[in-house]
């Protein structure tokens, strides 16, 4: 692997702290009054440590373009923490206008959705997606609320959805539904979609201390394509 040179290293830096500042920017003019905003090299304890002192509900951070970088810091916060996570790219300087939010009707994808219309630009598109997982190429860890597949007729659901999502603020909002592994097509959606920003509740797996992220929620933060915003498990 590469290693970047100091002046590398510091510009890289540099364009974190200004995203972070332009994001926070706009969103301190908006619905979130608590957050906390790190620049993208900070240490998991300290950005814990700083968000729980701020009782933020909103943590936001500079994407990393190094990936192990990226997979250490956000793997850690999302897994340790119980706040919002905004992950954004260097360079972005204003809210999102177009989003994509994969559903899974769970609480925490319902949370993800309502928190998304409150960081992208009230003129822009959201995208819906639910995947039915296909249970013969799915991991353990992600079957992904089959109650709720059960139990909802799909269609209903996301006009339900659509409908409290409306009631609480006028954007555009679009559906689509696929069957396969979650994360292979929310890829491939946003590939399609090409969106300023991913949208996804988490749901945590393991025992208490040895917890870990679903495997789309993995990978998606592994791929470092798209900003990410992640709400609370439930």
């Amino acid at each position: 692997m590469p290693t970047l040179s100091p002046t590398t290293r510091q510009d890289h830096r540099t364009r974190l702290v200004q995203t972070v500042a332009s994001i926070t920017s706009e969103l301190s003019g908006g619905d979130f009054s608590i957050l906390v905003a790190v620049a993208g090299d900070a240490r998991t304890p300290a950005i814990l440590q700083l968000a729980d002192q701020s009782k933020s509900k909103l943590v936001v951070l500079g994407m990393h373009d190094n990936a192990s970088a990226r997979r250490g810091t956000m793997h850690d916060v999302l897994a340790l923490g119980d706040v919002a996570v905004f992950a954004v790219h260097s360079g972005v300087r204003y809210l999102p206008s177009t989003v994509v939010v994969g559903v899974d009707f769970s609480p925490s994808s319902i949370r993800a959705a309502h928190l998304a219309l409150y960081v992208m630009n009230p003129s822009g598109a959201m995208h819906l997606v639910f995947v039915e997982p296909d249970m013969h190429s799915m991991p353990n860890d992600d079957v992904m609320h089959e109650a709720f597949v059960d139990k909802f007729e799909v269609e209903g659901a996301f006009a339900a959805l659509i409908a409290d999502l409306s009631a609480r603020r006028h954007v555009s909002i679009t559906h689509s539904r696929a069957i396969g592994d979650p994360l292979t097509q929310l890829a491939r959606a946003c590939q399609t979609i090409q969106p300023n920003l991913v949208v996804m509740g988490r749901h945590l797996y393991g025992a208490a201390g040895n917890v870990e992220l679903g495997h789309v929620v993995r990978g998606m933060i592994d791929d470092g394509r798209w900003s990410l915003l992640l709400a609370p498990p439930e």
